[in-house]
């Protein structure tokens, strides 16, 4: 997987979490009003499963991912899933080859 394509999940997951997440009553402690924040993501993360460039992503409430990381390579000019072995489209391309 590409760091730019894993980079745009990311932010896919944290806007919709963001956009999608109770905020609540406002506090005036900021810090307060800060971890409250944290906490309502984090709590919509965990219920919740997110529609991403890498695939739709999910997490128990200890906040593992909930199924197998995909791995994703470019092959040929298209992104595979490479590992693990059992989603496999594509090989492991391993040493990655020069441009």
């Amino acid at each position: 997987m590409a760091g730019h394509e894993l980079a745009l999940g990311l932010g896919q997951v944290e806007r919709q979490a963001v956009d999608l997440a109770d905020h609540g009553d406002q506090v005036d402690d900021e810090r307060r009003e800060q971890r409250d924040g944290q906490q309502q993501l984090i709590d919509w993360l965990h219920e919740n499963e997110v529609d991403t460039v890498v695939g739709t992503l999910g997490w128990d409430e200890a906040g593992r991912p909930n199924g197998a990381h995909l791995i994703q390579q470019y092959i040929d000019g298209e992104i595979k899933i490479v590992l693990p072995e059992d989603a496999a489209e594509a090989e492991l391309v391993h040493p990655k080859p020069e441009w």
